[in-house]
């Protein structure tokens, strides 16, 4: 690489630049110089100054991230982190030698090379690595090659990302309709409280506090007792991102034995208990999820199991649909409290309202499940087209004089 490509870093010295760019998802972008982002620096004399053309490369923690793409061609001057490093292309066409590092980059060539703690790179580790160059004119009859297809490709993907963004604010929608019963014909409605402003006549607010236990479990439940070759799923706050569409938690990372589980009288909840996160809770807002199995849980998450003329799957709905925020502690920690979820009003029909309501939300969001995940996977076989187009025309198994 170092005869086709050589190492710069040219501080920004007294803010020669202030146009901020970062490397994201494979590209370069802008970002705003002025946004209170905790993550920025002090100065931005730190940072270095890129041109168009340049190429960087994000070579850090090459550990604990192998997916990410780590390379991508300067379209416009700015500065960008001292950590990356940026190279300047030099007798060979820069969108060529762009698109060869992006082919490296998709078969992961990088992290076979880290060292160190946090396995980094530097320029020198990667100097010797070879780059096949056809002629000029062919570099750029490539690159002009990849930057048409991958065009096209990529505004497929935006498409179906927004179809996407779209069907997520459907679905959205249709769990709203079924808790607050806009989906039953002809119902009288009145004005209630302020999360649920519009509700059928007939329609109670009650205080969560009188619609279940939070304390529903308690040391080792008794029809569990005597079991020595049991283990049961340890959930944690980060858990409540990874549940199944219908909202259920049931795989975990880490299992608790019956005898750890007594030994730190961990409660455990039954399956069908609703749970959230009442410590971190900023990250987690609306993260509201239901137990598939029996259960520990994490001291900042709670359970809440709904009583028995309550159906589950409706508590779980309503409650997904208030916005957690106005209940949240300020401070270091963001923190819910029990009093306050306690007090938390939920709709309350009768329990056969409940059941038609929920298999309303079902239909509904089945049908939008399933055009979301037809979208997802054609973003992933576009991207899987996308890297194979870039690595076989590089490569020269694609002659792009034919393909045009």
């Amino acid at each position: 690489m170092r005869a086709v490509a050589f190492p710069k870093q040219v501080r920004n010295t007294a803010m020669i630049e202030s146009n901020l760019l970062s490397l994201s998802y494979g590209r370069i972008v802008r970002k705003d110089i002025t946004t209170s982002d905790g993550l920025l620096p002090e100065s931005f004399e730190t940072y270095q100054i890129v041109d168009r053309d340049d190429v960087v490369f994000r070579f850090t923690d090459l550990q604990n991230d192998k997916r990410s793409l780590r390379s991508a061609l300067v379209a416009e001057r700015g500065i960008i982190t001292s950590a990356y490093v940026a190279v300047r292309p030099k007798d060979v066409e820069p969108r060529f030698f762009a698109y060869v590092m992006r082919a490296w980059d998709l078969s992961k060539v990088f992290y076979g090379l880290g060292g160190g703690v946090r396995q980094s790179l530097k320029f020198a580790d990667v100097a010797r690595l070879p780059v096949l160059l056809p002629s000029p004119g062919e570099q750029r009859a490539i690159a002009d090659y990849l930057d048409r297809e991958t065009a096209q490709i990529d505004t497929l993907i935006a498409k179906q990302q927004r179809l996407i963004a779209t069907l997520r604010e459907r679905r959205v929608s249709a769990v709203r309709s079924g808790v607050t019963g806009t989906f039953l014909p002809g119902s009288r409605r009145r004005t209630t409280s302020r999360f649920f402003p519009d509700l059928p006549d007939d329609w109670r607010l009650v205080p969560l506090r009188r619609l279940g236990d939070s304390k529903a479990g308690s040391g080792f439940p008794p029809h569990l007792q005597g079991r020595t070759d049991l283990e049961l799923p340890f959930f944690k706050v980060k858990h409540l991102a990874a549940a199944d569409s219908e909202g259920l938690l049931s795989v975990a990372d880490d299992y608790v034995s019956r005898e750890t589980a007594a030994a730190l009288r961990a409660t455990v909840f039954p399956a069908g208990t609703v749970v959230y996160a009442k410590v971190g809770a900023a990250l987690m807002l609306g993260r509201v999820r239901t137990l598939a199995t029996a259960s520990c849980l994490d001291n900042n998450m709670a359970g809440f199991m709904p009583r028995s003329d309550l159906v589950g799957r409706f508590l779980h709905h309503a409650m997904a649909t208030i916005a957690f925020d106005y209940l949240v502690n300020p401070g270091a920690v963001p923190s819910l409290s029990d009093k306050n979820m306690m007090a938390m009003e939920i709709p309350v029909p009768s329990e056969t309202v409940q059941r038609a309501a929920v298999d309303w939300i079902d239909e509904q969001t089945a049908r939008i499940d399933t055009l979301i995940q037809k979208s997802e996977r054609l973003i992933e076989l576009s991207q899987e087209r996308r890297a194979a187009l870039i690595t076989a025309a590089v490569t020269g198994q694609i002659d792009v004089r034919k393909a045009a």
